[in-house]
C-alpha cells in the first residue's frame, strides 16, 4: 500500500526527529544503557551471520500489515503468546553491488517493524530511515516463514550511510558522527564515544568479506 501525502508528512517529521533528537537523547544516555542499546559486534561476525549483503538506492517505501506474534503474561504469572497485526515499512532498493549473496533482481524490499498509516505512526528504537536518492548499504538476514523477506541483521546496527569517502556510518549512532574536529566517532564496548582511527570503509569491507570467505 503506497503512502498518502498525510502518511508521507507523518513518516518525515518522524525521520526529522529522529536525526535532530537522537544524538542529543545518546549524549544524555549513561555509558551503560549506550552499550545495552547499540553493543559493538565483530564486523566478521555480522558478515558471517548476514546471508545478503548489498550497496544500493532508496528508490521507493510503502507501509504494510503483517501478522506478527507477541509474548504477554497472565495474572496467574504464566506466559501465553498471542497474534496480531503490526506495521512495517518495506524500502524498495536499487541494487549497485552484491557484497555477499546470491540475488538476481534489479531491485530489493526489505522491511522494517514500523511506520504510518492513517496519520498514525507506530516507531521501533531499532528502527532507521532513509529518504529517496539516499545511498545505503544494508547487512541482511530472512525472515522465518517469509521466504522472499528481508530485514537487517541487528536494525540499525548493520545499515549503513555512505559518506563522500567510501566510508560506511553506522545508523545506530545518529548524526552527527563527527566531532568538532571532523574527526569520525563510534561507540566502544563501555559505550563511549571515541575517536574512529580506523573507519569502515567500502573497500575494506570488501576485503574482510573475502576474508571470511576463505576460512
Amino acid at each position: 500500500m503506497k503512502m498518502n501525502n498525510k502518511n508521507s508528512q507523518k513518516l518525515k517529521l518522524y525521520k526529522d526527529f529522529k536525526r535532530v533528537l537522537a544524538p542529543i537523547i545518546l549524549l544524555l544516555l549513561s555509558n551503560a544503557c549506550l552499550s545495552a542499546m547499540y553493543p559493538e559486534y565483530p564486523i566478521e561476525q555480522d558478515i558471517n551471520e548476514s546471508i545478503l549483503i548489498f550497496k544500493g538506492k532508496l528508490v521507493d517505501e510503502y507501509y504494510q500489515k503483517r501478522e506478527g506474534t507477541y509474548t504477554k503474561r497472565s495474572r496467574d504469572g504464566s506466559l501465553f503468546k498471542g497474534k496480531r497485526d503490526k506495521l512495517f515499512t518495506i524500502y524498495v532498493f536499487s541494487i549497485n553491488e552484491i557484497l555477499k549473496g546470491n540475488y538476481k533482481q534489479d531491485t530489493i524490499e526489505v522491511m522494517m517493524l514500523g511506520g504510518c498509516e492513517n496519520g498514525y505512526c507506530a516507531v521501533s528504537t531499532a528502527g532507521y530511515s532513509y529518504d529517496l536518492g539516499d545511498e545505503a548499504l544494508l547487512f541482511l538476514r530472512g525472515r522465518e516463514g517469509y521466504p522472499s523477506t528481508y530485514l537487517s541483521l541487528l536494525g540499525a546496527s548493520t545499515v549503513f550511510d555512505i559518506d563522500s569517502s567510501g566510508r560506511l556510518l553506522k545508523q545506530s549512532l545518529g548524526e552527527p558522527r563527527y566531532n568538532e574536529n571532523k574527526q569520525l566517532i563510534k561507540i566502544n564496548e563501555n559505550g563511549e564515544f571515541i575517536i574512529d582511527k580506523d573507519p569502515l570503509t567500502l573497500d575494506s569491507l570488501r576485503l574482510k568479506i573475502k576474508q571470511e570467505a576463505k576460512k
